[in-house]
């Protein structure tokens, strides 16, 4: 059915969703700090607004099909997933306060100001076509596009592991630093010409391809770090020191 279901005023709340029901659109406007959260799964088969408050995924998925706009106040995931498509958060906050996962399946994205790095989030690009990398410090980094690309035309910082499950991560001849684990399980990685990327952990594209024709890549990690790697692939410029 068509409307909007807003949950405002003061004071804490919860929602509490039968499988197989759905919001069609679902605004949240509490005050101040108060927050609403997810007592079990919930799909919104329309639009989802954040005015203000917080609204917490706690540890159930939330599944948007329509734009998700966080207008104000606060998104917080906690290990819950957020399922959103096209995302807006530009004026807000994105914080994770668990090992929470937001997907993010739309061509739009503003993660406003993102806190992935307090907690060890994931943010999952996996959009069906092309979409842009939000310019953010990431803790987990995921890119799963299936045949499109993810673009990053900012400096990338991903302090956890990046991850291409499927599709392309093109670089836009900017620096990745990495401090954790690269893995390509299919897809391609396109790091471009810069010749500042650096990653801390372990190497592994055995999964898709890559075959760089310019830039360079610097591992510095302490400790025990491996390099794999699949044949046909292969680094353009590759240096090695211990951190």
């Amino acid at each position: 059915a068509a409307g909007t279901f807003t949950f405002s005023g003061t004071g804490g709340k919860t929602i509490v969703q039968n499988a197989g029901n759905f919001f069609n659109d679902l605004t949240v406007a509490s005050g101040g700090t108060d927050k609403i959260s997810a007592n079990s799964a919930i799909s919104v088969g329309g639009v989802f607004t954040n005015t203000n408050g917080t609204f917490d995924t706690e540890g159930n998925t939330v599944t948007v099909t329509g734009a998700t706009n966080i207008d104000g106040g606060i998104l917080e995931i906690a290990a819950g997933t957020f399922d959103a498509n096209d995302f807006d958060a530009n004026g807000a906050t994105v914080t994770f306060t668990g090992t929470g996962i937001l997907k993010l399946g739309g061509g739009t994205v503003d993660l406003g100001t993102l806190d992935a790095t307090t907690n060890d989030g994931t943010v999952e690009y996996d959009f069906n076509g092309n979409q842009g990398v939000f310019n953010a410090t990431y803790h987990h980094l995921e890119i799963d596009n299936n045949t499109g690309t993810a673009t990053a035309g900012s400096a990338l910082a991903v302090e956890g592991n990046l991850t291409i499950t499927t599709g392309n991560l093109t670089l836009n001849n900017i620096a990745l630093t990495l401090t954790g684990n690269f893995k390509m399980d299919a897809g391609s990685f396109v790091p471009g010409n810069s010749v500042a990327h650096i990653v801390s952990g372990s190497w592994d594209d055995a999964g898709g391809t890559f075959t760089p024709v310019d830039g360079a890549i610097a591992m510095d990690g302490a400790g025990t770090t491996q390099i794999t790697s699949k044949a046909g692939n292969s680094f353009h410029k590759l240096s090695i020191s211990a951190g």
